[in-house]
């Protein structure tokens, strides 16, 4: 049954990643960690079948310097099989950098790497307390409310 809720999905692409999705009162309705191609399109497929207005950001992120090129190319094509399966659902989307999502959160300004990750996953923690928060979902959280806050 289709329920008539807007409801904002958030997509980590990387291959630790997730996705997430929140609704209007900024409950989460959807929250799970990357696995494989199959599952993604099961989670995509799973919400346009439960509601009728879904909106969407997926992080953009592109190569830097220092990261390896089967990693690249890997989360390229990640990446591009969010974007794809986004289209084939009909699920508007925005291509958002992290630079961008991440500008509202407090106490980032010149962290990288783990630091920054562990202050992305606290900061998910404190925005939803009752909700395990796990590296591979914390980011698709913060995306996700990201989208529900700015769309």
């Amino acid at each position: 049954m289709r329920v008539y809720v807007r409801v904002y999905i958030g997509i980590d692409p990387g291959a630790s990643g997730g996705i997430a999705a929140i609704n209007e009162q900024g409950e989460i309705v959807a929250c799970e960690k990357w696995i494989n191609e199959i599952q993604a399109n099961y989670h995509l497929a799973s919400l346009e079948q439960s509601f009728s207005q879904l909106h969407c950001v997926i992080e953009q992120v592109s190569a830097m310097p220092g990261n390896g090129v089967a990693g690249m190319f890997r989360f390229g094509e990640n990446f591009g099989m969010w974007q794809g399966l986004l289209v084939a659902h009909r699920i508007p989307f925005r291509k958002v950098r992290p630079q961008v999502w991440q500008k509202e959160i407090h106490g980032r300004k010149g962290l990288k790497g783990t630091p920054l990750k562990q202050l992305l996953k606290a900061e998910a923690q404190r925005r939803f307390p009752s909700l395990k928060i796990t590296n591979a979902t914390a980011d698709a959280i913060l995306i996700a409310d990201y989208c529900r806050r700015n769309h």
